[in-house]
C-alpha cells in the first residue's frame, strides 16, 4: 500500500482524496464485472431448474412476492412462497434426486415467515476481489448512514455488506484455523479505516508478534506512522504501547 501524499479529505482530486481512491477502484472493479455477468446469468437459469425440478416433483414452487433470487460469492438463493405443500421437510427429501437427476445441488433449505430460502451452490465460486468490496463499501459510507462501521465481509445469506460497529464491539477477537483468512480479513479492517478516515481521525497501531510478515505493506500507512509509528514487532516497544 502506497502512503497517501495528502490525507486531507477536503481537496478532492488530491492524490490522497477519497474521490481519487474511488476513481483509482472503480477502474480496477471494472475489470472483474465479468464474473459477476456470468453468476446472474448462471442465477437466472438455476432459478428455473429449482422451480421446474420442484414442480415436476408435485411441488407448488411460485417466488415469493418482491424477493427475486440473490447472488452471493457460494450460492444462488431462491425464496419461495410457502405453502402447507411447500416445506422444508418437502424440499429436502427431494434435493438427492434433483442433483442426481437435474444436477442442481441444494445445499441449504431454511424457513422463513411464509417462504422457503433455498440455496443452490454455484458451479464456481465467486472470488471477491478487494477492489470491487471496499469500492461498494465507500459508496454506501460516503451517504452518511453507516458511522463509523466497519465492513467485514459479504453475508452468504443475502450477498449483503457485514458490517462492524467499533462503539458497540470496542474489543474483537478474531479466530480460526491456519489458512482460515484471520489476517486478510484484519488487513481489510485496516484499509478499510484508512479509506475512509483521514489520519487526524484515526490513528492505527499495529503489533505484529510476527514480525510484520502479515502486516509489512501497511507499514507506510499514514494512518500507522500516525499511532504506532510503523509496525511493533520488538517486546520492548510493545510493553511502552
Amino acid at each position: 500500500v502506497a502512503p497517501i501524499s495528502d490525507p486531507t479529505p477536503s481537496e478532492p482530486g488530491s492524490a490522497g482524496s477519497p474521490a481519487a481512491l474511488v476513481k483509482f477502484l472503480e477502474s480496477r472493479a471494472a475489470t472483474f464485472q465479468s464474473s459477476e455477468k456470468d453468476g446472474l446469468a448462471w442465477l437466472e437459469i438455476a432459478s428455473a431448474d429449482v422451480r421446474r425440478s420442484l414442480v415436476t416433483r408435485g411441488l407448488p414452487a411460485r417466488l415469493a412476492e418482491g424477493t427475486p433470487p440473490i447472488l452471493t460469492p457460494n450460492a444462488g438463493i431462491i425464496k419461495l412462497q410457502g405453502s402447507k405443500d411447500l416445506t422444508v421437510q418437502a424440499v429436502e427429501a427431494r434435493a438427492d434426486e434433483i442433483f442426481t437427476s437435474e444436477g442442481v445441488k441444494i445445499i441449504s433449505v431454511t424457513p422463513e415467515s411464509g417462504r422457503v430460502s433455498i440455496a443452490v451452490e454455484r458451479p464456481v465460486r465467486q472470488v471477491l476481489h478487494t477492489e470491487q468490496v471496499l469500492l461498494s463499501y465507500m459508496q454506501a459510507f460516503a451517504t452518511g448512514n453507516l458511522g463509523e462501521k466497519l465492513f467485514v465481509g459479504t453475508r452468504e445469506e443475502n450477498g449483503q455488506p457485514l458490517l462492524l460497529d467499533p462503539f458497540n464491539q470496542p474489543h474483537t477477537l478474531i479466530a480460526g484455523i491456519t489458512g482460515s483468512g484471520k489476517s486478510v480479513l484484519v488487513q481489510n479492517l485496516i484499509l478499510t479505516i484508512a479509506a475512509t478516515r483521514s489520519p487526524a481521525e484515526a490513528h492505527i497501531y499495529l503489533i505484529d508478534p510476527k514480525f510484520g510478515v502479515d502486516y509489512r505493506p501497511l507499514d507506510e500507512l499514514p494512518h500507522v506512522r500516525a499511532g504506532s509509528n510503523g509496525i511493533i514487532d520488538d517486546s520492548d516497544r510493545k510493553s511502552v504501547v
